[in-house]
């Protein structure tokens, strides 16, 4: 099965269900587990570096990321590089599958990483990726690790602005929002991550779902999350930001905007399983 090219603006992104997981670690690798034996195997892992103990089945375990050290000697079966999803180093060479567990919202660009895990997969290889929240998603700015007064401010310590405001407000009203809400120091750090931070790639759920046939993979699982990790209390707009009074009025601008549903639009996490075809 392949995914649908969508025909309206409005059309249902193909065959994504909407019973999927919340991105984590454990969780993520377990169900990988389910698609992929890993004994013996040659597996890349794209940003993070899991516990050697869950890997050690494999016969290499490559993790390619930006944040890794340079030149760091292998340990026993791990490999690190140092490098970014996009261009991945000479050294991982041909893989058997791919493990992607909270990366694919930052790497720079979706569609190049799929076409480099194309290019080292093995016919038959599968990639499987669960990440969230994307930035199409209600918190989708995806706010972490923003340091102001002191202490740092992170999405999942409670939603700082209102839902899919980073979607419709144009940089001054966001500033401007965002300095109403929280204060000058706090408000203007929030505003200037959701415009210029690299941490985040702003890719919309169609194009999540849209990048793997780009390069040719099949589909063999699409599912979508609406849940949230943490205790969502959607902040209210003041009074004078009234673009976002009405939420279903920002959700219709949403739709017209990005060509989602209501449903899609609520998804925040993704769990995304394609194949390399054998021919």
């Amino acid at each position: 099965m392949h995914l649908v090219r969508i025909g309206t603006m409005t059309a249902s992104l193909g065959p994504l269900a909407l019973n999927g997981p919340l991105a984590s670690e454990r969780g993520a690798f377990a169900r990988f587990r389910r698609h992929v034996d890993i004994a013996g195997k040659r597996i890349l892992e794209i940003g993070g570096c899991l516990p050697e103990s869950w890997t050690n089945a494999a016969r290499q375990w490559h993790s390619v990321d930006p944040l890794n050290p340079r030149d760091q000697m292998p340990t026993g079966h791990v490999m690190r590089h140092r490098g970014v999803a996009e261009s991945l180093p000479p050294g991982v060479g041909v893989v058997d599958a791919v493990f992607a567990c909270d990366s694919f919202q930052h790497v720079t660009d979706v569609a190049a990483v799929y076409a480099e895990c194309s290019r080292i997969l093995k016919p038959g290889g599968i990639v499987y990726a669960n990440f969230g929240p994307v930035w199409s998603a209600p918190d989708g700015a995806h706010l972490e690790n923003i340091v102001a007064q002191g202490r740092r401010w992170d999405f999942w310590s409670g939603q700082l602005l209102p839902s899919w405001s980073h979607l419709l407000l144009p940089p001054d009203r966001m500033r401007y929002l965002a300095t109403r809400l929280l204060g000058d120091e706090v408000g203007s750090a929030v505003a200037t991550y959701i415009q210029a931070s690299t941490w985040i790639n702003r890719t919309t759920l169609r194009r999540h779902l849209e990048a793997p046939s780009l390069a040719r993979f099949e589909t063999v699982s699409l599912r979508g999350c609406q849940k949230f990790g943490y205790r969502s209390r959607p902040v209210a707009a003041p009074a004078d930001v009234h673009e976002l009074h009405s939420e279903a009025e920002v959700i219709l601008r949403c739709r017209e905007k990005f060509g989602l549903t209501e449903n899609e639009l609520r998804v925040r996490d993704l769990e995304i399983v394609v194949q390399k075809p054998h021919g």
